[in-house]
Formats: C-alpha cells, structure tokens, sequence
C-alpha cells in the first residue's frame, strides 16, 4: 500500500504527517504461553497538498511483538489502514455482504 502511493504522493507533492493522539501497552501471551507485547495507537493522519489544500483521518493501529518492535508495527499498521480508508484503495478481498449468512 505504501510502495503504491508513495511515488503519487512524491509526483504531487502530498505530504503526509502524523500525530500521535494515544498508545497502550499490554502484556499478552501466546498460545504456547510466551509473553508478547501487545501496542495499540490511535494515530491522526494529515495529507497536505501543494497548495496546503488538507485532508484528517484517524485511525487505529495494534501489533503484538515478542521484542521492541510493537509499537514501529503497530504505527505501521496504522499507516497502511489510513491510506486504505483515505484513498478507498481497492484489496481485492471477498466483500463481506457476499458470503452466505452464518
């Protein structure tokens, strides 16, 4: 999703800067009972244009990681889902109206 905006973005001179709002950190455990650290953000996204012209969204980001680097996937996470939701980006995956009810 990144390497797919990404040289848009450049072309067009969007920038894209992001505050984060909040973080939580929890220790979860595996199911083979190891400890993992669990980090949730909330992260507010603003895509600023050449003109200054703005775009806000907020989103969500989790990631579980046995070492440090929960809260860098949990950002990354966030990043990603901005950039989905922002540009209505297309996953190709099946959509949830289309399965038989449960």
């Amino acid at each position: 999703v990144v390497n797919a905006s990404s040289p848009a973005f450049r072309r067009h001179g969007i920038v894209v800067m992001p505050n984060l709002v909040s973080v939580r950190y929890d220790d979860v455990k595996t199911t083979n009972n190891k400890v993992q650290t669990a980090c949730r953000v909330v992260v507010d996204y603003t895509f600023t244009g050449p003109q200054g012209d703005q775009l806000h969204c907020t989103v969500a980001g989790e990631a579980w990681d046995g070492g440090d680097k929960a809260t860098p996937q949990a950002m990354s996470v966030a990043f990603r889902i901005a950039l989905l939701q922002a540009l209505c980006l297309p996953t190709h995956d099946p959509e949830v109206d289309a399965r038989p009810p449960y």
